[in-house]
């Protein structure tokens, strides 16, 4: 069934509609002060046709700060009802090449499988690199939905296969989130959901100048240096499952909490990341967790 959305905004404008929407979005970091400024930093399309679906990067300026957001933009001629609650507006942009409604895609069911189809594929779109952990295989006939209740970022739950944690807020170079799970996944840390693939913003591609803005051009600033920007992360979905950044930090902060020799730091190694694991709940099939065995290191960089 579809929808026409009661009095949603439109316009010829996809940023000023932006512009409006994002403050309302419960993982926008701005709400104590207006936008001075919005820019399409980055628009790719990765799926044609209708319903179409594009990723952006959204430059945000308020005062002396510009921060970045990854958006997931569905557009569609016609709206699904259960689509009505994450519409943006209805848009007839003739430069951006985009009429109908607009809309978060990430609670599109039928766009979110393209993701793990480009993660598989390990494709190249744009300024957008696709990868696939080496040695591991993506399932492509899942959809995706959103877990419900998120503040900061948007996590899809891909069956009972994949969970894509979606990172709306970007912040230059390599996600640790990305870094700690990847190297204890290639070492066979069993303490935390094995790392199957990733996306990422190739670098030098925050906040390029002269895009257009809602309030007329803008010069842009920022840079996300000489690393790729981690986009999104996907992992094993498994529900008792360790977040291997939290239990590096966690045990960070239990093994220096040790009481030590005045003068003296205790060293702190992947090992002690891996037996703060063992304290966490059993497996699903209830079966024992063996001792753990985890010694990390970084991945590498792309080039």
């Amino acid at each position: 069934m579809t929808v026409a959305p009661s009095d949603p905004p439109t316009g010829t404008s996809l940023v000023r509609l932006l512009a409006g929407w994002l403050p309302q979005q419960r993982w926008f970091g701005g709400k104590d002060g207006p936008i001075h400024d919005l820019t399409i930093g980055t628009a790719t399309e990765l799926r044609p046709g209708d319903p179409a679906l594009h990723h952006l990067v959204l430059d945000v300026r308020q005062d002396d700060t510009t921060d970045h957001y990854q958006l997931l933009l569905g557009v569609r001629r016609d709206l699904p009802e259960h689509l009505a609650p994450v519409v943006i507006g209805r848009l007839e942009d003739l430069e951006q090449g985009i009429t109908g409604y607009v809309y978060d895609a990430a609670h599109d069911a039928e766009l979110t499988r393209p993701l793990l189809e480009l993660m598989a594929e390990e494709r190249t779109v744009g300024p957008l690199a696709f990868r696939r952990a080496p040695g591991t295989g993506i399932r492509t006939d899942l959809d995706g939905a959103p877990i419900q209740g998120e503040q900061s970022n948007t996590s899809l739950i891909f069956g009972d296969a994949y969970i894509c944690k979606l990172f709306r807020r970007l912040s230059p170079g390599v996600s640790p989130d990305l870094e700690v799970n990847l190297a204890l996944s290639r070492r066979g840390c069993e303490h935390v959901p094995s790392v199957h693939g990733w996306i990422e913003l190739e670098p030098g591609t925050l906040a390029t100048a002269g895009r257009p803005s809602a309030n007329g051009p803008s010069s842009g600033a920022g840079s996300s240096g000489d690393e790729p920007v981690t986009l999104a992360l996907l992992s094993e979905f498994l529900l008792t499952a360790t977040d291997g950044w939290q239990l590096a930090l966690t045990s960070v902060r239990d093994w220096f909490a040790q009481p030590t020799t005045p003068g003296t730091a205790p060293a702190f190694t992947a090992e002690d990341a891996g037996a703060a694991a063992a304290t966490s709940p059993p497996r699903p099939n209830g079966s024992a967790r063996p001792p753990p065995r985890c010694t990390a290191t970084s991945p590498p960089r792309s080039a």
